[in-house]
């Protein structure tokens, strides 16, 4: 590049080409005896190839994708499942990728949101557990800049808490898997016996139900019910 002499060198004026920084100048001075004809100087590095290209945008943070809303409808389904709409608002995003945690069936999935908008309909399975389901559905937008930090809103699904009719699969002690239906409900329902009382101002509610066992052989339900 240039002679090297005993001195100090200060690197300046930080420009872009075709997707890399570096420092387009060099400033030196010597401490001791300097070759003529000066002793302090600057010299472009600029590298050729850069010479006559249209300088780089540099990209910071704030130019980056962003998701700037996220509305899911309704907040909270039955147990039965249902449909939840999905909609919301992004800034210089081509796509936007939504997921769902835990995983979902029909996501994730990727859309179109060049518009600045973005909308979907995810169908939800019924909710077979006795536990309220919570489901974190995020939305990341993605451009040319890169990608945004997701965005998210939790969603529930009431449980399934054995309304009339209602099939439960549950397990017994073993293992055993088993589909509960409740048939009917009694209320108020009797005592056993005379000793078999409900508190004063209370009262006792049965709960008729059939049990079925899934996937078990005559033989090993005959086990299950002894």
């Amino acid at each position: 590049m240039f002679p090297s002499y005993r001195g100090r060198m200060r690197l300046s004026h930080v420009a872009a080409c075709q997707g890399r920084l570096y420092y387009d100048e060099i400033s030196w001075w010597f401490l001791g005896r300097s070759p003529a004809p000066a002793r302090t100087g600057t010299q472009n590095i600029t590298p050729e190839a850069c010479l006559s290209h249209t300088p780089l945008v540099v990209h910071d943070a704030a130019a980056r994708p962003v998701v700037l809303s996220l509305i899911v409808t309704p907040k909270m389904l039955p147990p039965v499942g249902g449909e939840l709409k999905i909609t919301g608002r992004a800034k210089r995003a081509s796509t936007c990728r939504i997921t769902a945690t835990p995983r979902t069936v029909g996501l994730p999935q990727t859309v179109r949101c060049s518009s600045g908008r973005f909308t979907m309909t995810l169908a939800l399975s019924k909710n077979a557990t006795l536990n309220v389901e919570r489901i974190r559905i995020s939305v990341t937008a993605i451009g040319p800049t890169g990608r945004s930090s997701p965005k998210s809103v939790i969603v529930q699904e009431a449980a399934n808490v054995g309304a009339l009719g209602a099939t439960l699969d549950v397990h017994d002690f073993n293992g055993n898997e088993l589909a509960v239906t409740v048939t009917g409900i009694v209320d108020p329902a009797a005592g056993a016996n005379e000793f078999e009382q409900p508190p004063v101002g209370s009262r006792f509610v049965a709960i008729n139900e059939t049990l079925a066992a899934v996937g078990l052989s005559q033989s090993r339900r005959d086990i299950v019910y002894r």
